[in-house]
């Protein structure tokens, strides 16, 4: 069984042990130099970001597809509770509403968490999750809003002159095109 103490740590994992697509939007702001893009989480338990993603990428969360075998299993309850070790050290993600009756939202925050995500995008994935899991949206919508999305995205990233390798909430992506354009707007000759 997994437990987590209570001890925090604020400190993302040397940038040695990243992999380069595990923390986009923090690569995404030191490649532009824009602010207020990524999330900068306390993390319970005496972890640091990365050490927590591979225990909880080898953890089975109940009721989820198990995929391969796993060394460790949280109940609904235990990853209930551990979501809220994360509310409780991280105000901004109360916002973030998530269905506790199975683990999916508890999974997704908890890892947008760890992936260094802001509270916006974080509960933008959850929201667009659950709405295409409870099938509250077509495949045929989702494929089409998807394509869009990336277009979208993709414009923005040449823009910006960095890649976006993720889909930002409407509020990130509006923020990243502000500070595209102030810093176009101060690159010109006076």
């Amino acid at each position: 069984m997994l437990s987590i103490a209570t001890e925090t740590q604020t400190t993302f994992a040397p940038k040695e042990m990243r992999r380069p697509w595990t923390f986009p939007a923090h690569e995404f702001e030191t490649g532009t130099g824009f602010i207020g893009i990524s999330g900068n989480w306390n993390i319970p338990g005496g972890y640091n970001d990365t050490e927590l993603a591979v225990l909880l990428m080898d953890t089975h969360f109940e009721g989820m597809p198990l995929f391969s075998t796993k060394t460790y299993s949280l109940s609904i309850e235990q990853a209930s509770n551990l979501l809220d070790q994360f509310k409780a050290l991280n105000p901004a993600l109360e916002d973030i509403d998530a269905d506790r009756s199975e683990t999916f939202d508890i999974f997704n925050i908890i890892m947008g968490v760890l992936s260094g995500f802001n509270a916006d995008d974080i509960g933008f994935f959850v929201e667009r999750d659950r709405k295409k899991r409870n099938a509250e949206i077509t495949e045929l919508d989702f494929k089409v809003m998807r394509s869009q999305e990336k277009t979208r995205t993709a414009q923005l990233s040449d823009q910006a002159g960095a890649p976006i390798h993720w889909v930002p909430s409407p509020n990130t992506f509006e923020n990243i095109r502000k500070q595209v354009q102030q810093r176009d707007l101060s690159a010109q000759p006076s």
